[in-house]
């Protein structure tokens, strides 16, 4: 059987290399087709491979700094792009603006603050939590990222206890 299926795929097609009949969206960018058996296959091997335990490279200070920079322009990005849509003196359009005034130090913050304001701290994890998750004695996968993700306190006290923790830059 798999020779057969080898052999149809070596064949060339008789309507051309691109196929012709199917839009260009439906084709696939490398010009293989493959079935859904083949793919999920492929999409198991590589969150396998995303789910190994590899040891993690530390970062470095200028590094951090590049990836937050790049962050803090896609942001400011976006705000020009959302601000440009709404109409003069919408609400919106002021917040925004304000936003985008901002030093960059306090742009990530305040959309935090803005979007996951959380001050009751429903649903935080206890202080050891974030001491484990800050120094990285807990993975990655752990359950409380996804809260820490959607409340601006727990990340403000994470991104503190990282800064706290990180270890001294070796430049």
């Amino acid at each position: 059987m798999l020779e057969r299926v080898q052999a149809l795929r070596s064949a060339p097609a008789p309507w051309g290399a691109c196929g012709g009949l199917d839009p260009p969206c439906a084709r696939p960018r490398d010009g293989i087709y493959r079935s859904d058996r083949e793919d999920r296959a492929r999409n198991r091997r590589r969150e396998q491979a995303m789910n190994r335990k590899s040891p993690r490279r530390q970062r470095t200070a200028e590094e951090i700094d590049e990836i937050y920079a790049s962050a803090i322009d896609k942001i400011r990005c976006w705000i020009r792009e959302k601000r440009s849509t709404l109409p003069p003196g919408s609400a919106n359009r002021e917040l925004l603006e304000e936003l985008q005034d901002l030093p960059p130090e306090k742009v990530f913050g305040e959309l935090l603050s803005r979007s996951y304001p959380n001050p009751e701290r429903v649903g935080c994890p206890p202080y050891q939590v974030l001491m484990e998750l800050g120094t990285r004695t807990r993975s990655l996968d752990d359950p409380w990222f996804e809260h820490i993700w959607h409340c601006h306190p727990c990340s403000t006290e994470l991104r503190t206890l990282v800064r706290s923790y990180a270890p001294p830059d070796p430049s």
